[in-house]
């Protein structure tokens, strides 16, 4: 239980716009509980908030590891996968993550229509 409250207070940094703090609150949760795959989806997004898209994607692949259909974390890790134009990652990301209904991920429909576009044109630039 603690966990999740470290979790929440980390998450609530990174919305008041204090990410370096956010981002140093969550490494440390990740070190203490690294078997925990919310930590993980959130050190994966601090992470590629920062421009750190490598350590990102360390971090988002151990999140699927422990929670395989984890659909925020799959939804990151299809962004990432076309920025570094892989189209077909992109889209078995994208699969997973829309396996979920839930409403909070209606944001990952931009990325399916500009992944079709994509396939359809043979380009995979990120939407501006």
């Amino acid at each position: 239980m603690e966990t999740r409250k470290q979790l929440a207070k980390a998450l609530r940094c990174m919305q008041q716009g204090s990410a370096e703090q956010a981002r140093a609150m969550l490494e440390a949760l990740a070190a203490a509980a690294p078997e925990d795959p919310a930590v993980q989806n959130a050190v994966g997004a601090a992470r590629y908030e920062a421009g750190e898209l490598d350590g990102a994607r360390a971090a988002l692949e151990r999140c699927v590891a422990l929670e395989p259909r984890h659909p925020l974390a799959h939804a990151t890790l299809g962004e990432l996968a076309l920025r570094r134009r892989d189209p077909r990652a992109a889209a078995r990301h994208f699969e997973v993550a829309l396996a979920d209904t839930t409403p909070a991920l209606a944001g990952i429909q931009r990325w399916v229509r500009m992944l079709c576009r994509a396939a359809t044109s043979g380009s995979a630039s990120t939407p501006r």
